[in-house]
């Protein structure tokens, strides 16, 4: 089913998980994959394009997190069947303006939670060995102490008064500095502080 629709351009400017990720969104847009739509396996997919499997396996993962798929515990990936409620600007068959842009938008205006794709509360869900549901985190592992420590500073009178004043388009040298060195470093991202 995804042969046909499915072309990787290799003189694309988009790489093939963004490649992937856009067939499938168009796939999806026009009809072709209509809601509640079982797509096939990440391993069957890579195979028929010819990737690497783990690229099949982000694309969905970011459709999933858009709200294009939702994920079925043993039963795989499927369109989300409330694709028809962000179809925003679909009227008799014809689309007015663009389908994706109005999706997007209807998304960030009012996001439906994940978990509505099919998965439960389960009340014992923090017996499993690797509970991964939405929305659930072990308690005893949050550092509650530094939450609190950190909201207490950040609340003194003292710190209100620096916050709250504003700094117009200045940037906070201390955020620059912990996402220079904590978070692209992990995405493979050297830069200096300027």
């Amino acid at each position: 089913m995804t042969d046909a629709i499915i072309y990787l351009d290799p003189d694309s400017s988009l790489n093939l998980q963004n490649q992937i990720r856009q067939k499938l969104v168009d796939g999806i847009l026009n009809g072709a994959f209509p809601p509640g739509t079982r797509l096939p396996s990440s391993r069957k997919l890579a195979g028929q394009l010819d990737v690497a499997r783990n690229t099949v396996v982000l694309a969905y993962q970011q459709l999933v997190a858009e709200g294009y798929l939702c994920s079925r515990q043993r039963s795989g990936i499927f369109v989300n069947r409330d694709m028809l409620n962000t179809r925003v600007g679909f009227i008799g068959g014809i689309d007015s303006g663009s389908l994706e842009e109005a999706a997007r938008w209807k998304r960030s205006l009012k996001a439906a939670p994940i978990a509505s794709c099919g998965a439960r509360d389960l009340p014992n869900w923090s017996k499993y060995p690797f509970p991964f549901i939405d929305g659930k985190f072990d308690s005893s592992l949050f550092p509650l102490a530094e939450w609190r420590e950190a909201s207490r500073l950040s609340l003194s009178v003292a710190n209100v008064r620096e916050w709250s004043t504003g700094s117009g388009d200045a940037d906070d040298p201390m955020l620059i500095e912990e996402i220079r060195t904590k978070i692209l470093p992990r995405r493979g991202i050297q830069a200096r502080s300027d």
